[in-house]
């Protein structure tokens, strides 16, 4: 279904057409996934405005934004994709790219399993994830849906990551994180990111080998009751290998809501791990404070 009408259920601007405001075709609602990708290679997803707005069911990728699995030289750039059970879920693929985008409020699963802006899965590689705006909002007085968001980027069971440059807002699950390096999730580079108010975690690595957390902003106010409320940290919480892991030049820190300032921590595991020329504590309160740049333009980064 591609066609053009009103952004008024989306609630970002009123009277006009996507190609209008945004110059983007339109792909939904849906009873399914928006656009569904079976193997194939070289295939392009430009400047669309993905919104599936499916029924949610049970587990699993029934109503994503983006479902591509088996796919060799897959490119999602410059889209608006919201209010997916996942906005976007690759699975076993090889050579992406997640350039450019705004993924909004991802919706979650009946049984709790979905719930990512951007999710890599089931033996992918090579997947590169930057100049993102990704967004989790409650406020159904501006959005259609709210957000039921786990991480809003993850990464599991994949080889060869780079997510640089991403904008990440917005999260409330006691479980989840910004930007997480999940079970055997390896040779993961997380940089130049800013995440704001992602709940009880920024940034997490909770497995994997070869991983590197450079020059990162963390700055989360919004403690989530039963979560560990931290801004990064290095745990291994699954049974393949972790480490080495390396975490430099991040200006992070978590305000708990007894007022303690959670910035790092390891809950081992992930040996070696170092740490070198960060800003823990309060002086990265004040240097977040405000928080980083005002978010980028939607989407940030349009391909045309």
């Amino acid at each position: 279904l591609v066609h053009l009408l009103t952004l008024e259920g989306f609630g970002l601007v009123k009277r006009q057409t996507e190609r209008e405001r945004f110059g983007l075709e339109r792909v939904g609602p849906c009873a399914g996934n928006g656009i569904k990708i079976s193997g194939g290679n070289t295939i392009n997803i430009y400047d669309n405005y993905i919104h599936p707005d499916a029924p949610l069911q049970s587990c699993c990728d029934k109503g994503d934004g983006i479902f591509a699995g088996g796919t060799f030289g897959l490119t999602i750039w410059g889209n608006v994709i919201a209010y997916g059970e996942a906005n976007i879920e690759v699975s076993g693929s090889d050579q992406v790219l997640v350039r450019g985008n705004f993924l909004l409020n991802p919706r979650n699963t009946t049984t709790g399993s979905r719930g990512q802006n951007f999710q890599s899965w089931s033996g992918s590689s090579n997947i590169t994830v930057e100049n993102n705006y990704a967004l989790s909002s409650e406020d159904t007085a501006l959005y259609t849906f709210a957000a039921n968001q786990e991480d809003s980027i993850n990464f599991g069971r994949t080889t060869g990551i780079m997510a640089d440059n991403n904008y990440v807002e917005g999260g409330k699950s006691p479980s989840g994180c910004g930007i997480i390096a999940d079970n055997a999730a390896n040779s993961a580079t997380f940089s130049s990111n800013i995440l704001v108010d992602t709940g009880q975690c920024g940034i997490g690595i909770a497995d994997g080998r070869n991983q590197v957390v450079s020059g990162n902003q963390v700055i989360n106010k919004n403690p989530v009751p039963g979560g560990g409320n931290t801004a990064i940290y290095v745990w291994k919480q699954y049974s393949a290998h972790c480490g080495p892991v390396s975490v430099d030049s991040n200006i992070a820190a978590e305000v708990r809501s007894d007022g303690t300032i959670s910035s790092y921590w390891n809950g081992g595991g992930c040996n070696p791990v170092s740490l070198s020329n960060n800003t823990w504590g309060q002086a990265a309160v004040d240097a977040l404070t405000p928080p980083p740049p005002p978010p980028p333009a939607i989407p940030p980064q349009p391909y045309a």
